[in-house]
């Protein structure tokens, strides 16, 4: 039998070691690419409220509420594609937005920059909502007319339940936010 010589284990260590340095370093980017957007969000949630956590197909991380007997995502979906992997189409031009009949979602002010997005999340039109490959992250879905009816009467009634699902303050609201209390943590944005 053969035995190594001590400059061959060391070769060999190295080529090891640069191969696991490689592969960590490759995993690192790839945690940030799909992380991009975790914990960058500038909306200002009710400190008063507990928060659960949800995450889509992308690994885009969001806090979630439990309004009476429903639970609501209380952030925006910032997700690329439907739960099935595939591309929702990215639309910049405002024209083509206002004729489009198929699925797409843009950004707000068409920004793509992560503080953007993780705030105000992607703006998604009907298509993309309805569309059978289901855009709304396992486990969840788009809501109904009726959801939403159980949540505006819960909160008091179409006069008051905006106030309640709205982020307080004027952060990301103009100075006309009046009755904003986002009670419900609901953290609504204007986008």
């Amino acid at each position: 039998m053969k035995t190594l010589s001590n400059s061959r284990i060391c070769l060999i260590s190295m080529i090891f070691l640069m191969s696991c340095v490689s592969c960590s370093c490759k995993k690192d980017v790839e945690i940030i690419t799909v992380n991009l957007y975790n914990n960058k969000t500038g909306a200002v949630f009710n400190p008063n409220l507990v928060y659960g956590t949800m995450t889509d197909q992308e690994g885009n991380i969001y806090k979630t509420i439990v309004i009476g007997t429903q639970t609501w995502m209380a952030e925006n979906l910032r997700t690329t594609k439907y739960r099935n992997g595939d591309s929702i189409p990215e639309i910049i031009n405002n024209s083509l937005w206002t004729v489009l009949t198929s699925a797409a979602y843009c950004n707000y002010q068409n920004r793509h920059n992560p503080d953007t997005i993780a705030t105000y999340g992607r703006l998604y039109n009907g298509y993309a909502a309805i569309d059978i490959r289901n855009i709304a992250p396992l486990g969840w879905h788009v809501p109904s007319d009726a959801e939403l009816r159980i949540l505006v009467t819960f909160l008091g009634g179409e006069h008051f339940a905006g106030g309640k699902m709205k982020e307080a303050g004027t952060k990301h609201w103009t100075l006309e936010n009046n009755g904003a209390t986002n009670e419900s943590g609901f953290t609504a944005l204007p986008a």
